[in-house]
């Protein structure tokens, strides 16, 4: 039974490592035809709109390269006499219930009152399903309502579901990084993005 739960958590962590490198070879392969197909007013020889794609498809292939040598690589683990291992398990399990008792952000709700009696198990199973669908939402809204208003909706659902901040620091935090991505991506790097309805 043991051995099964560990197979099982070693395929997840292959998987894991693995799904940046493919979704980067991905945006190597398919990005850079509809960049030129969608950008062809620019000169011929621009190449600045695929810059940023495949800069972080690079990233996302090193990362997954990286992560994956750190997991089939064996861990050493250091010899520790029986006083010192007695004491580091103490210190491993109580560091863990810390960690565990400090997830709770300041303004969050508490583990009980998101889930009852489910535990912290379950305390942010509900953010999965809302982040996938915020983020299909903000691929659907992009093309009709424009990369601003957009993009300041998403990340002001995204801090929701982090519950960092009061919701006065969220407008402002969503709106200066909405602005501030697009006028990089807009005015420096000269890459058209969707405007939306008002043209």
């Amino acid at each position: 039974m043991q051995a099964q739960r560990e197979d099982k958590r070693r395929v997840a962590v292959l998987v894991d490592c693995l799904v940046p490198g493919l979704l980067g070879a991905a945006i190597l392969v398919l990005v850079p035809s509809q960049i030129d197909a969608f950008s062809s007013f620019l000169s011929e020889a621009s190449t600045l709109p695929q810059l940023f794609p495949k800069m972080m498809a690079w990233c996302m292939i090193l990362i997954s390269a990286v992560r994956l040598v750190g997991v089939l690589l064996p861990a050493r683990k250091p010899e520790l006499d029986s006083d010192q291992a007695g004491t580091a398990e103490r210190t491993v399990r109580s560091d863990s219930r810390d960690d565990i008792e400090s997830v709770n952000t300041p303004g969050s709700r508490s583990d009980s009152e998101e889930t009852g009696k489910g535990g912290a198990k379950n305390a942010f199973a509900w953010r999965v399903p809302l982040g996938i669908a915020l983020l299909t939402g903000y691929v659907l809204a992009l093309h009709t309502a424009g990369f601003l208003l957009a993009s300041f909706l998403c990340m002001l659902g995204v801090i929701y579901l982090l519950r960092t901040v009061a919701w006065y620091k969220a407008i402002l935090c969503a709106g200066i990084a909405s602005l501030l991505i697009w006028y990089a991506f807009s005015q420096w790097l000269t890459i058209p993005l969707p405007s939306g309805w008002w043209g």
